[in-house]
């Protein structure tokens, strides 16, 4: 016979044996071992409610005889089902006995609301319960009623707190009123804040406003309220980031509005730098700058050459005032907080430096203290040892300033003079290879100063060929190997048809390449230039100029030109491919591959100079670099990432890129254009990716660091008087691979003319 058990027990030989407490049939003793529950028994998903499980039905289910938070027994099906939110806990797919977050329980209906409804109160348990009392009640933590204020149709938290209102009347801050205030309107028995700037309003809309609060106007074509001045309120932040001040364009009439700017307790000066355009009407507005005591420092009324100027407090209050007639574009301001750097031993250090000879190619910083000392007058001697620098490019950082008319900077040699008497501190191209540099102040205000960056070129900086000259030229023999110069007029002539031959006579050179800057181009279809060199030429016709590799050591130029538009012509770098590359000596050239000086890894700096990034120009195709900057200087707050204005990369395929040691993105440049931004903290990693197609000029980044206390924004690098000092400076700074890079085309462009 067959052994047959009865519920709740399972065969086992010859005995039945009892299955798991609540199990009414099993395969086994385990709980896991289950196949059915007994009634009154739930079946528990395994992963439900924290339940793991597994055995002989699949690891599917436990029983339970209550079920968990969040889950109910259905006696229908005979399992745990869970909680349909928002309930917490419930008895049935419709009655909770709980509720998630900051909802109530309502006992009545057993479902979650969030606000307990009129003749009930809320508890401490967060359920709402009947009011002892008929008609409009609140709720109390007591556990008693009161009856609301005869406007309010609900209430809480105490008898004229209105949760809603009766017909005909609207709900504004807890309180029912017969009309809405001022900058709001009425919806569904409430009062609903208007958009920024209304003062009164169809509708929550921007484009709804029916009239503005003061200090805003109405477009002219549309209902937006738009603000006559930002900030709308005043601004006295921690951060050394600018603040910007602007007025509507055009601005607003009859308004007379004040700002508070600036940048609280710290130890900074505030330099005002106005964008072009500013423009008010001439005797009828009035721009002030005031004190904190609400002293004018500087006001405008009847000027539009606006020049900027340096607050020298922390602090100031901007006044703008308007009359009731014509209106003009207005103005934007950026107020750029200036670290202040009062340690006088740094302008005595400043004034003792001597004449200054650069040995390389690379980039150099002039920096005074900041703000720079009274009484001063320095002059001496800037010079590059390297004979092929042509000329030299001054370049002054945004926030340079000297005071005007009293302080004067003048930059001399034999054959130019560049004056600056006005405060404003502008680029300038020098010719040669060295100037002088005179800088004297007097005893009256001290400005931030500057910082200024030269960068040698051994071509002129702009180029200038007529075209008489141009269709004179016949081509050129180039003695070495080191790269050479091409280019037309800027912009070319009409009706050129000019040939030209080009050799390299060095017998290692088997090929060149043609690099175009980033300028050249020609009339698209009219105009074209021709390579001819052995059985091979290369034409251009659509404007655009692709690099490209010649074999070979001489080759052929054609350049024709139609007689209607021009653009601004070509410039290229040649390049010689040698056979035997370990051929070359030093004497050849002094500059080395990309793939030489441009190594991925760790750069340290262990002081506070402003320092020098450098990519070769143009830099190279199918390049990865990664890199890591650091200063270890633990008064290192910041880094100021400034990018001379020559800077620019190949637009949308070459990308360079800025991000934090967690891996967080700071900036990233793939638009050819590249803007100055600030780091926070003293340390980036870097990583600059080129394709295989055109590669532009690269970039020269200026770095400064910004520091917590009185210590100058970033030294000048060249502070060194001692010559042995400065040769293991300049070492030292080739171990960062973009400073080192800057050698590589700055030799290269030897002009033939």
């Amino acid at each position: 016979d067959v052994l047959s058990c009865q519920e709740g027990f399972f065969v086992e030989g010859y005995a039945c044996k009892e299955c798991a407490e609540g199990c009414g049939m099993c395969s086994g003793s385990g709980a896991s071992e289950c196949r059915q529950c007994r009634k009154g028994w739930f079946e528990l998903d395994c992963g439900s409610g924290g339940n793991e499980c597994t055995g002989d039905n699949g690891g599917k289910f436990v029983c339970v005889e209550g079920c968990p938070q969040g889950y109910y027994g259905d006696s229908a099906t005979g399992k745990c089902l869970k909680c349909m939110s928002p309930c917490s806990a419930c008895s049935s797919a419709t009655a909770c006995s709980d509720c998630e977050g900051n909802l109530f329980l309502h006992l009545n209906s057993s479902t979650c609301v969030s606000h307990c409804p009129e003749n009930t109160y809320s508890t401490d348990e967060r359920t709402c319960t009947n009011c002892a009392i008929t008609g409009n009640a609140l709720a109390t933590g007591s556990q008693s009623c009161y009856r609301c204020d005869p406007n309010c149709k609900t209430c809480d938290s105490s008898a004229s707190r209105c949760t809603s209102c009766q017909s005909s009347r609207f709900l504004f801050e807890g309180t029912c009123l017969d009309h809405c205030p001022q900058g709001t309107f009425a919806f569904e028995g409430r009062c609903k804040e208007c958009a920024f700037g209304c003062s009164s309003c169809r509708s929550s809309s921007a484009q709804d406003c029916t009239s503005c609060k003061y200090g805003f106007e109405k477009g002219e074509a549309s209902n937006t309220c738009h603000d006559c001045l930002t900030p709308s309120q005043e601004i006295v932040q921690t951060t050394l980031e600018p603040i910007r001040i602007e007025t509507s364009h055009p601005y607003c009439n009859n308004v007379d509005l004040t700002r508070e700017i600036g940048f609280g307790d710290q130890e900074v000066h505030i330099k005002i730098h106005f964008e072009a355009g500013a423009q008010l009407e001439k005797g009828s507005e009035h721009l002030a700058f005031l004190d904190s005591k609400g002293n004018e420092i500087r006001a405008y009324e009847d000027e539009n050459t606006f020049q900027d100027f340096v607050i020298k407090a922390s602090t100031f209050k901007l006044r703008f005032k308007t009359d009731s007639e014509g209106k003009r574009f207005g103005f934007a301001i950026t107020a750029i907080p200036i670290k202040l750097d009062r340690e006088e031993e740094r302008c005595n250090e400043f004034a003792q430096l001597g004449n200054t000879i650069f040995d390389g190619l690379k980039t150099q910083i002039i920096e005074t203290p900041h703000p720079y000392c009274p009484n001063m007058q320095i002059r001496r001697q800037y010079s590059f040892k390297n004979p092929s620098v042509r000329s030299i490019r001054v370049h002054f950082s945004p926030e340079s300033q000297i005071e005007p008319i009293h302080d004067l900077l003048r930059l001399t040699n034999e054959f130019s003079e560049k004056e600056f008497a006005n405060g404003i501190l502008e680029d300038v191209v020098l010719r040669g290879n060295s100037f002088e540099f005179e800088f004297m102040t007097d005893r009256s205000e001290s400005l931030y100063g500057f910082q200024m960056i030269i960068t040698p070129l051994v071509t002129d900086f702009n180029p200038r060929i007529t075209c008489a000259q141009f269709k004179a030229f016949a081509g050129t023999n180039f003695a070495g190997i080191q790269p050479r110069a091409l280019y037309s007029p800027h912009p070319y002539c009409n009706n050129l048809d000019t040939q030209q031959e080009y050799s390299f006579e060095d017998p290692r050179i088997i090929g060149i390449r043609v690099e175009f800057g980033a300028l050249s181009k020609l009339e698209s279809g009219q105009d074209f230039l021709k390579f001819s060199y052995g059985d091979n030429e290369r034409e251009f016709r659509d404007g655009k100029l692709q690099n490209f590799e010649i074999s070979g050591s001489n080759f052929q130029v054609l350049f024709h030109s139609d007689s209607a538009v021009t653009f601004y012509g070509f410039s290229a770098t040649l390049t010689p491919i040698l056979q035997d590359e370990q051929s070359i000596e030093d004497s050849d050239l002094d500059q080395m591959s990309c793939e030489d000086f441009l190594p991925s890894g760790e750069y340290v700096f262990a002081n506070l100079k402003a320092q020098i990034l450098e990519s070769p120009h143009p830099y190279c195709n199918d390049m990865d670099v990664k890199q890591i900057y650091r200063f270890t200087d633990t008064r290192v707050r910041g880094l100021r990432v400034h990018f001379l204005p020559q800077s620019h990369l190949e637009s949308k395929v070459d990308i360079l890129k800025f991000r934090t040691e967690e891996g967080h993105g700071i900036q990233i440049f793939n638009k050819g254009t590249l803007q100055d931004f600030t780091i926070s903290g003293g340390t980036f990693h870097l990583r600059f990716l080129t394709n295989h197609s055109q590669a532009e000029y690269g970039f020269i980044t200026v770095l400064t660091p910004l520091i917590e206390d009185d210590i100058e924004l970033g030294e000048n690098p060249e502070k060194v008087s001692n010559e042995s000092e400065r040769s293991e400076e300049i070492e030292d700074s080739r171990s960062s691979s973009f400073l080192v890079c800057s050698s590589f085309i700055l030799l290269a462009l030897s002009a033939f003319f």
